[in-house]
């Protein structure tokens, strides 16, 4: 049933798109609204049976071959990259001696942090060249993850039913709802809680949908330059740049470090230019795509975004991730609305501006409250301003400064002296 909800829910703005725009004839009589509703149901379901069965298709068997591939490649890679490192430490000159090899590097960096650890880098060579079995150890847990789903088939299955029941009979539904709603409530609360509801489903809809578009569109950016560039493996990488572009902020990071290492050990070379592809992409998704598919649905700035994400999934791992922005701008709205409509009722300014130190009008006077705790503050603070090294300078200065203009005074009138005497 919870499946079937959340499904009804990414499923109802293709709903509403094929009854707005392709179904567009009137229906007057029940007959023709039941005819309208079920035609939108079933091009939605056909929608989106069309986009899973691309995926199944075309992505996921590539990205089986890809992973297979790489895996059973994974020695000679790392024997390749391990050699390009050799050569490139023996060409440059980076700690001003001579070096040989990828361990002497090492080993020289530690000197020179002081850090004793004997044959670093040939126990780092070890666990690199040891990681292909991790990966091939690796591969049977993420197939049988992938096993576990398919046998969640007939949950999912029973889920896609009870959405199509809850897409075909939402008006009803919330009806329903908001029949039992109000006769529990005041009209007041009855207002608020369906405000709340709307802007709930605004923020909610507005940027899961809109992150899922935006992220397919620099999924397939990621491939079609890499492709281009002829970056190995393009479409596994693209697919991490894609899914993870999901998440705000640390989501392209987090893309691109699997990306990054996958590209360098068969080519390290076209490492630093898939880095360079990456910046531009966010740059150009956070400047220019980002900006038009989202707009402004959550109203948070990128502060708060950060701190949505390290919280929520912190809590809820990925999943609170993925929500973390939109439930942080409900709250933050609704907080937002308590403080400036108590503002409102002291006659308090509620606008963030008139609060800013250089500007704000505390109307606090000490002569009126000489021993209250705000005008004992206040005194210290301008005590301790007061003995500030700053402060003492400046006083310094306005000393030197003031015994400067007496001596030129003096020395003027000086002069006058002499020229009158003259």
């Amino acid at each position: 049933v919870f499946l079937g909800v959340i499904l009804a829910y990414l499923f109802n703005p293709i709903l509403r798109m094929c009854e707005k725009h392709i179904f567009r004839f009137k229906a007057a009589t029940k007959s023709k609204k039941n005819l309208k509703r079920g035609l939108s149901l079933i091009l939605t379901y056909i929608i989106i049976l069309i986009i899973l069965t691309i995926f199944i298709l075309l992505i996921i068997p590539q990205l089986y071959l890809s992973f297979t591939d790489l895996a059973s490649k994974m020695n000679g890679y790392i024997d390749s990259t391990l050699k390009w490192l050799d050569d490139f430490f023996s060409k440059t000159n980076f700690f001003g001696v001579e070096i040989n090899s990828l361990n002497d590097a090492l080993d020289r960096l530690f000197e020179l942090f002081d850090i004793n650890i004997d044959n670093f880098g040939t126990k780092l060579t070890e666990l690199i060249t040891n990681s292909s079995n991790l990966i091939k150890d690796f591969a049977p847990i993420v197939f049988s993850y992938f096993s576990g789903i398919a046998n969640g088939f007939l949950n999912t299955i029973i889920g896609v039913i009870f959405s199509l029941y809850f897409l075909s009979s939402k008006e009803k539904l919330t009806a329903q709802c908001k029949k039992l709603l109000r006769s529990v409530t005041s009209q007041k609360a009855y207002n608020s809680v369906l405000e709340l509801a709307n802007f709930s489903d605004k923020t909610f809809g507005g940027f899961i949908t809109g992150k899922i578009l935006d992220s397919i569109i620099i999924g397939i950016l990621c491939f079609i330059i890499c492709a281009i560039c002829k970056m190995p493996y393009a479409l596994l990488v693209s697919t991490f740049v894609g899914i993870t572009n999901i998440i705000p902020v640390v989501g392209p990071f987090i893309g691109a470090i699997p990306g990054t290492f996958i590209i360098f050990i068969v080519d390290p070379q076209k490492a630093f230019w898939f880095i360079l592809i990456d910046i531009i992409l966010q740059q150009l998704d956070g400047n220019f795509i980002g900006p038009k598919i989202l707009g402004q649905t959550t109203g948070l700035s990128a502060l708060w975004v950060l701190l949505s994400i390290t919280i929520m999934g912190g809590l809820w791992g990925l999943l609170g991730m993925l929500l973390a922005v939109p439930v942080f701008a409900i709250l933050y709205s609704l907080l937002k609305i308590a403080v400036e409509k108590r503002l409102s009722k002291r006659e308090l300014s509620p606008q963030t501006v008139d609060y800013y130190a250089d500007v704000e009008d505390r109307q606090f006077s000490s002569e009126d409250e000489p021993h209250s705790f705000a005008a004992n503050i206040n005194r210290l603070t301008a005590d301790i301003a007061g003995n500030h090294f700053g402060e003492r300078f400046k006083k310094f200065r306005s000393r030197v400064s003031d015994k400067r203009k007496d001596k030129k005074n003096s020395k003027s009138s000086d002069n006058d002296d002499s020229t009158k005497n003259k």
